[in-house]
């Protein structure tokens, strides 16, 4: 599908060669991955979750830039997104912490102190900002909880709980991004490094758009 979508392209014209590679890669990885046992990480869960909350500050600090959002370490041949990599990380660690406390605790105390473990992850991704990812591992955090064996008198709390992150969510993603660029300012900055009257490049109501060559 990807080699017929680019050929008539010069410019992506082998970008289906690269996903080819990519997807030879990963089937070596889902292979490792396959052949390890996953039991063994039960032994790592500190680190792996010290690890996340670092990478997730680190990329705040000296992450890639692009589009208003910092979300990405620019590494050699691609780029790593931390916030994917915590999905998986963080239902490791989640699932290792309520099985240690199973039948020991009362079940509401594992529920929120598994929740205040995912807190810190969530509020750094909705910095980077992140809203899907940030809400994916919300939702994967109840599933969780849920599979660890939530109550009849829990399920209303987890449930007012959710909805209020939901909110919360929603809310914060409708303010306006102070370091997010319109096309019109981009359009401009472009000009200005160029030696362009900035003017001549805004859009005037009937004309055609100018493009900056």
């Amino acid at each position: 599908t990807i080699y017929s979508a680019t050929q008539r392209d010069p410019v992506i014209r082998n970008l289906w060669l690269d996903q080819a590679f990519t997807a030879l890669a990963a089937v070596f990885v889902l292979l490792l991955i396959a052949a390890f046992d996953y039991a063994l990480l039960r032994n790592f869960t500190g680190v792996l979750y010290v690890l996340t909350v670092g990478a997730l500050v680190l990329v705040l600090l000296i992450g890639q830039e692009s589009f208003g959002a910092r979300r990405w370490f620019r590494l050699p041949g691609f780029d790593l997104q931390p916030g994917e990599v915590a999905k998986v990380l963080l239902a490791i660690v989640l699932a290792r912490f309520i099985t240690d406390r199973q039948g020991r605790r009362p079940y509401l105390e594992t529920i929120v102190l598994s929740g205040l473990l995912v807190l810190p992850c969530v509020g750094l991704i909705m910095l980077q900002p992140n809203l899907s990812t940030a809400m994916t591992i919300v939702f994967m955090w109840v599933a969780v909880v849920f599979v660890g064996g939530l109550e009849r008198e829990h399920i209303t709390i987890i449930g007012g709980a959710a909805a209020a992150l939901l909110v919360t969510f929603l809310v914060v993603a409708q303010l306006p991004s102070e370091t997010l660029q319109t096309n019109d300012q981009a359009a401009v900055e472009a000009a200005i490094a160029a030696g362009v009257t900035p003017v001549a490049t805004l859009p005037v109501p009937g004309a055609p758009r100018p493009v900056l060559a």
